[in-house]
């Protein structure tokens, strides 16, 4: 019986590491830390395994077998925000009913529609102070406003790293402007509250996009 529920764990946290893959292959050797893994058996995997993706999934693959039904997805997931994956941690998460994110959910679609009828979707309102970080809604406009220079703008305005810049552009190849995107929501992410509609105004107008700051 012991045996069955470790493999049903085993399972259930498998199914993610195809994502997981996709996502962070880039920081393989990182995660492999987090998850126990010493110098040596990393060593081992890069010299054994070809690519990043082959050299992850060996990581998560070793991890699952011998950690039997410790290998959770509460675990994976605390290891990639360890590695500054917060954002892949969440999307993991997100098939998992949680109320807490349920009335998160509804309050932020009531601020949006409120701020939609009394400012007409604009980018910073008049009266905005350090309130709720930027809805999702705020960030297209912007992000085709800088998307033919998002690298600097993020690097520069924004605080995210060179690390960062690589990782959206791994999973954002072909388009700027969604380069741009992920950029702002990782920075909504990391900011959080800080993360209001001035600070992404005041961001704007340093990097020489006063008339998108305006609008």
């Amino acid at each position: 019986m012991g045996e069955e529920g470790q493999g049903s764990d085993a399972v259930d946290v498998e199914k993610y590491f195809d994502k997981v893959m996709k996502k962070v292959s880039h920081k393989w050797d990182d995660l492999a830390r987090e998850l126990g893994f010493d110098r040596n058996e990393i060593k081992g995997i890069a010299t054994t395994e070809a690519s990043p993706d082959h050299r992850c999934r060996e990581v998560l693959d070793r991890w699952r077998n011998r950690e039997g039904s410790g290998a959770t997805l509460q675990v994976l997931m605390q290891a990639l925000i360890n590695i500054g994956e917060r954002l892949t941690a969440e999307s993991l998460e997100g098939n998992k009913p949680r109320k807490k994110r349920k009335r998160k959910r509804k309050k932020k679609a009531e601020q949006i529609q409120e701020e939609d009828s009394s400012e007409e979707s604009s980018l910073v309102g008049s009266d905005a102070h350090a309130g709720p970080a930027p809805s999702r809604t705020y960030f297209p406009p912007v992000a085709k406003a800088v998307a033919s220079c998002w690298v600097k703008f993020a690097e520069d305005q924004l605080g995210l790293t060179a690390q960062d810049i690589h990782a959206i552009q791994l999973r954002q190849p072909y388009s700027k402007q969604h380069q741009a995107l992920q950029a702002l929501e990782l920075w909504r992410d990391r900011r959080g509250r800080k993360a209001c509609r001035v600070k992404l105004a005041q961001a704007l107008r340093r990097g020489g996009f006063r008339h998108t700051a305006g609008k």
